[in-house]
């Protein structure tokens, strides 16, 4: 069930949301003119927020552009502003523990002008994807320990022309979901490309389209699971959509068959999400009779139901959580782990805790703390809101050996 969270300052669309260290970020949009504000808001073990806190605003205002967090620093990466016009400016603030940000720093600008696409980052680099005038163009740059970048590379292009898509990046791997194609017409298409420790990227492939066409969903990742909400499949506020979709991420990139969830409370586009702690969050946008939202909504993201008394079939090597008053009691891991490896306590388990050097080749980033973890690892040795992350990584075959 959704719940109805306290307003954003104002009504807002066209604006980015992300999340780090158990708050969410708000950052640009439009209110009938561009904005420039940043507001954060705490998050509770309950999915609700705290009131929201405004912070250094942006050095321009704009809307359209794209967000990411990494080792505490946001990046905010083209966009649009005054007259319409696309940008090319990046920055980059850095995140501080109770929620404020410092000054914002102007980094290497992007190789063209451009809004209504996708960022990222992943793997120690920031990734700029599609945008307008539907380009098939991807760039990635290295993050630096100080928040600021190295040079933009070019690198191999989508399948087609894109934008206003849902671009996310999980285990590994850069996810592109739905959009405008150079047609332009509205998709249903789902690409994949594998992230590369150098920072460029694989062959794409396309997986399981999702269920309807959608222009400017938005979404996040948790618990191995894509979740893709609102957006529009006419390119208009009349096509608005409150749906909801998940589908599990595999291994090799691709994902399952997409399931439909509970829907939004309203029909809504030009919205913006983030995941954090097991729940989604969805705020602002534009209703389907045009109107600028100011509405904040969570919901928790479940993956298996229990039912007492009754028989219930998980699949090996899924997490069993058991929850009480919105809280986390007992998590039983029976995928054999203690059979192989012993005690919790055993030496194997330390030692693979550990990553090395983060070298990219022996580890992977949880993409709830960006904390780098070892490629052995089963959950997240980070800490969030105080305590250790709870993001759990799922594998089916051995890294070491392929096994």
């Amino acid at each position: 069930t959704y719940a109805t969270l306290t307003n954003l300052p104002t009504v807002n669309n066209s604006l980015r949301m992300t999340s780090a260290n158990g708050y969410v970020f708000v950052l640009g949009g439009n209110s009938g003119s561009f904005l420039s504000t940043v507001y954060s808001a705490k998050v509770s073990a309950d999915g609700t927020l705290s009131a929201w806190n405004t912070l250094t605003n942006l050095p321009v205002i704009i809307d359209l552009q794209g967000v990411a967090t990494y080792n505490n620093y946001l990046f905010v990466t083209g966009g649009m502003t005054t007259g319409n016009a696309s940008l090319s400016t990046v920055y980059s603030a850095k995140i501080n523990l109770d929620g404020t940000i410092g000054s914002w720093n102007t980094l290497n600008t992007l190789p063209a002008l451009i809004r209504s696409h996708g960022s990222v980052a992943a793997n120690g680099y920031l990734f700029v994807v599609g945008g307008t005038d539907q380009i098939s163009t991807v760039y990635s740059a290295q993050i630096n320990g100080n928040g600021t970048i190295g040079t933009w590379a070019t690198l191999s292009t989508m399948p087609a022309r894109n934008q206003d898509s849902l671009v996310l990046a999980t285990n590994g791997y850069l996810f592109v979901l739905g959009g405008l194609n150079g047609v332009p017409a509205v998709v249903s298409t789902v690409y994949s490309t594998p992230i590369k420790s150098d920072g460029t990227i694989g062959t794409w492939q396309t997986l399981n389209t999702l269920p309807q066409l959608l222009i400017a969903p938005t979404g996040g990742v948790a618990n191995g699971y894509i979740y893709v909400a609102g957006g529009s499949t006419g390119n208009s506020n009349a096509t608005a959509v409150s749906t909801v979709y998940s589908a599990k991420v595999n291994v090799d990139g691709t994902v399952g068959s997409w399931a439909v969830l509970n829907t939004l409370p309203s029909l809504v586009w030009l919205t913006a999400a983030t995941t954090v702690n097991g729940y989604l969050f969805v705020a602002g946008g534009i209703n389907s009779a045009g109107t600028s939202l100011s509405t904040v909504y969570s919901v928790p993201l479940q993956s298996d139901a229990f039912a007492f008394g009754t028989t219930n079939n998980f699949t090996a090597g899924n997490l069993l959580d058991i929850w009480n008053n919105n809280s986390s009691k007992v998590s039983l891991d029976y995928a054999g782990n203690l059979d192989r490896h012993g005690d919790i306590d055993n030496p194997i388990i330390n030692k693979a805790l550990k990553p090395k050097d983060n070298d990219p080749d022996y580890c992977i980033e949880c993409f709830e703390c960006n904390t780098m973890n070892t490629l052995m690892s089963r959950r997240c040795i980070g800490n969030k809101d105080e305590k250790r992350c709870d993001h759990w990584f799922e594998w089916k075959d051995c890294h070491g050996c392929g096994t």
